[in-house]
């Protein structure tokens, strides 16, 4: 029995680890043979050679020895990799395909946006209030990726038809994610860009019960990029991954989370494009409830901790506790035993103690579960043509909480409604011919009113 399943595994192409042979050798070798693998300077007067500032806070650069500096825009313990070195694009070439060779279908390829560098190395002339400075125009999205995207895929991607999806941070315009992956390009198949994640006042709110989602910004911003795509390039349909917080608790709502959870799936997942689903999502899984600094591993929120003022330090830690990075990389609730059934020791992972409540053995046993209409979704998108490859057309936002757009063909029309709010309210439709798929337990809408609660959704075909 063949379940028909492909694997694609995360291929980190930016950096390494400190911890690897090559940079272990450059660390304790002057003239090792991989010193050309990374990007080392000398620091100028006792400091970092330029005034770039990290991802993850503070500098990006790191003291190799006493005079030289490595780069590093993440953390110290992921020196960069020196992608104008034709002997490392090989090593790494040859890397992937040992991957392939060993039967994966593709990858995901880490932080793609930035292995080319400003090789002048110049200081940044942003405007800064701190030393460092958050210019990511310096190593983001810079012409000879495209050169280095385009001879990985000529000497690594083509010849095993190997699928491969980049995270395009840095900014991306439609142009940028266009040249890296419009059909006609031959560098990558998908791209990830971020705009999304961002339309609510998380800056601002202290807790996960003040979030109040941007519905207006959020339509703009996915019909953006939809509109913009759509018959030019493949669209990466995702609302979580391991960078950021759980969907639930970032664009949900804490008295409607199931509810919630299912009508923000249906906005995303009817829209043009591939479905990408982080481990949890399909159950709802929410933020893990920190209460202290202590709790955190992400190497990326300590950082930021530690840069923040002393006098800020305490609402600075307030949003950490919504957005670090912690949230997504907690344990995957599988049942209500011990350790959520998920190992019979200790799990290195947080536990989210709410595991008793949610949970895929729970899950599976409820047909009204977010589990069982994530099966329902996966299906309509694998199974409808019009929602594979139909054209896609948004209406405006009503009574600042409803989204809808239609999915067309020659053939076919579909009307997907979601009500972002909390506040009921009333919207005119057209003629309806069924309904498809709804997390309301409802019949066909009497005649052209559509009557909204709460977080309802609806895919309605259209006579």
């Amino acid at each position: 029995m063949t379940l028909d399943i492909r694997i694609i595994v995360d291929l980190v192409l930016n950096h390494t680890s400190d911890e690897h042979e090559w940079f272990v050798n450059v660390k304790k070798h002057s003239n090792s043979m991989y010193r050309d693998y990374y990007i080392l300077k000398e620091g100028k007067a006792g400091k970092p050679p330029n005034n770039w500032g990290s991802f993850f806070g503070g500098s990006a650069w790191e003291k190799l020895n006493d005079k030289e500096y490595y780069l590093k825009l993440f953390s110290k313990k992921m020196p960069d990799l020196n992608w104008s070195n034709r002997k490392l694009r090989t090593a790494l070439y040859q890397i992937a395909s040992w991957w392939l060779e060993l039967g994966v279908d593709g990858f995901r390829i880490d932080a793609i946006a930035h292995i080319a560098k400003d090789t002048s190395y110049k200081d940044s002339t942003l405007e800064s209030d701190t030393e460092f400075v958050s210019d990511w125009s310096k190593f983001s999205n810079l012409p000879r990726v495209h050169e280095y995207i385009k001879e990985f895929h000529e000497e690594v991607l083509e010849p095993n038809n190997a699928f491969a999806v980049g995270e395009v941070g840095g900014d991306p315009s439609v142009e940028d994610v266009l040249k890296y992956c419009a059909f006609d390009r031959n560098e990558l198949d998908v791209t990830f860009t971020f705009d999304h994640m961002w339309c609510n006042n998380i800056n601002e709110a202290s807790s996960l019960t003040e979030l109040k989602t941007n519905v207006k910004e959020l339509k703009e911003t996915l019909e953006h990029w939809q509109v913009s795509l759509i018959k030019k390039a493949w669209y990466p349909l995702y609302w979580n991954n391991h960078d950021f917080n759980r969907l639930v608790s970032n664009y949900g709502n804490v008295k409607y989370p199931q509810q919630s959870a299912k009508a923000l799936a249906t906005l995303m997942y009817g829209m043009w494009g591939t479905m990408f689903i982080y481990q949890g999502e399909e159950i709802g899984m929410e933020n893990y409830p920190f209460t202290s600094i202590d709790q955190l591993e992400d190497v990326q929120a300590k950082g930021q901790y530690e840069a923040t003022p002393l006098p800020q330090r305490e609402k600075f830690l307030r949003k950490l506790f919504m957005t670090s990075r912690d949230n997504m990389r907690t344990v995957m609730q599988w049942d209500d035993t011990k350790n959520a059934g998920f190992s019979s020791a200790k799990p290195s992972m947080l536990l989210n103690p709410n595991y008793k409540r949610i949970n895929v053995k729970q899950q599976m046993s409820d047909p009204n579960s977010v589990w069982h209409y994530y099966k329902k979704i996966i299906h309509l998108k694998k199974s409808n043509m019009t929602f594979i490859y139909g054209d896609i057309v948004f209406a405006d936002v009503i009574a600042d909480q409803v989204i809808q757009y239609a999915r067309f063909d020659d053939h076919n029309r579909y009307l997907v409604v979601v009500n972002l709010g909390e506040n009921d309210c009333e919207i005119e439709i057209p003629d309806i011919q069924s309904i498809i798929l709804s997390n309301v337990k409802t019949t066909k809408p009497m005649g052209n009113i559509l009557k909204l609660s709460a977080f309802d959704s609806y895919i309605f075909k259209v006579k």
